[in-house]
């Protein structure tokens, strides 16, 4: 089966040069050679000319895609507005108390998905008692012993400080923060 993808880019193809039908060839694994035709389909091509458009007239225009909820989103959001202006506050609109209550039910769902995911994991974690692995028809289960080394900076900062402040590094970030109006 030719992977949609790949479909949809031969007819992005043919609507530009007006053909029939493409064919399609691959290697599979390095030597096992495939190839496919592909027959025009005007219903896609039609909707591929819509989507493209739209999205050239945003380019055109200068106006940039809708938020979503990928990192995309978050990193181009920390790009434009990588610092708050201190001691500066905007009224928001009212939508945003339904994307706010939207969130904390979402967060609520989490938490119960976490809570349930965790009871599953001590479940198994019983079972699995001082081994490190188990093993079922269909999965390997671990639960290994790790070290990790790590400076006491609290302790470093009160008896030796001028090494604290040698080594010490700052970075700044934003933290998002809703809470409810008392």
């Amino acid at each position: 089966k030719v992977p949609d993808q790949y479909i949809i880019q031969c007819q992005h193809y043919m609507a530009v040069t007006g053909y029939e039908g493409w064919w399609i060839a691959a290697l599979i694994g390095g030597n096992k050679f495939i190839y496919k035709y592909i027959k025009r389909d005007e219903e896609i091509i039609q909707y591929l000319i819509k989507i493209e458009s739209d999205f050239w007239k945003m380019v055109e225009e200068r106006t940039p895609p809708p938020l979503d909820g990928s990192k995309s989103s978050e990193n181009i959001l920390k790009l434009l507005y990588p610092e708050a202006a201190e001691g500066t506050e905007i009224e928001l609109p009212e939508e945003v108390e339904e994307l706010i209550v939207a969130r904390e039910n979402i967060k609520a769902q989490i938490k119960k998905l976490e809570t349930k995911q965790l009871e599953i994991e001590n479940k198994i974690k019983a079972m699995l008692k001082e081994n490190e692995v188990g093993r079922t028809p269909k999965y390997i289960v671990s639960w290994k012993t790790y070290s990790r080394t790590s400076i006491d900076s609290k302790k470093l900062k009160i008896e030796q400080p001028e090494i604290y402040e040698k080594y010490l590094q700052v970075s700044t970030y934003r933290k998002f923060d809703v809470r409810e109006v008392k």
